[in-house]
């Protein structure tokens, strides 16, 4: 199953998705990355980007999600053990 937290799904017109699936083989991607390559590129042309450091937007929600993982290992170990 895919990790919701990882991926979101979007649609986008056949019509468009003719356009750039003919794109997204030539530059040898997927679509998924070929419409991340393309929001990247546009990003680093954006006059009003925020200025993050690598890993700063996602500090917090990382230490949530690291304090969850280990109560879940800590679980699983019981019960592998019994």
């Amino acid at each position: 199953m895919t990790d919701i937290t990882k991926f979101k799904s979007v649609a986008i017109k056949i019509d468009a998705y003719k356009l750039a699936k003919p794109m997204a083989n030539e530059k040898y991607m997927s679509m998924g990355a070929f419409i991340r390559y393309l929001i990247d590129k546009e990003y680093d042309t954006h006059p009003d980007k925020p200025s993050l450091t690598n890993g700063e937007d996602t500090k917090t929600t990382n230490k949530k999600k690291s304090s969850k993982k280990r109560k879940r290992r800590a679980k699983s170990k019981k019960w592998k053990r019994s």
